[in-house]
């Protein structure tokens, strides 16, 4: 898996993770918690349990990167889901640039990923 598709993981669980606390709430209000609820209940848990799990994964691995831009890039990209249009605006760069070290920051990333996998 390549760098990108690794911090794109957090995304797809956080939107996990929000739909079961929705569909949860909705039964809660609706009173139909019962059995469905208490499922719906452990599997909000143990995604949330995921989340967080991944999310610090992701953040170490993206503070050992050794270039403060680059994990100022990856840290708003992936965690803050923020756009490189917002960044680039954020931290006073032009667009192009911004694209340019994220390329720059995930192929810095991938290395890591590599030799983590191969220590492993």
């Amino acid at each position: 898996m390549n760098a990108e598709n690794y911090l794109k993981q957090e995304r797809l669980l956080c939107i996990k993770v929000q739909q079961l606390r929705q569909e949860y709430e909705r039964l809660q209000k609706e009173e139909q918690g019962g059995e469905i609820g208490e499922k719906i209940k452990e599997r909000l848990t143990k995604q949330v349990q995921e989340y967080i799990v991944l999310q610090d994964e992701i953040i170490s691995n993206i503070h050992k990167l050794c270039n403060p831009l680059h994990i100022e890039i990856l840290h708003r990209k992936y965690i803050y889901f923020k756009s490189l249009k917002n960044i680039s605006e954020e931290l006073g760069y032009e667009y192009g640039y911004i694209r340019q070290q994220h390329r720059k920051s995930l192929e810095a990333l991938d290395k890591i990923l590599t030799q983590n996998n191969n220590e492993s």
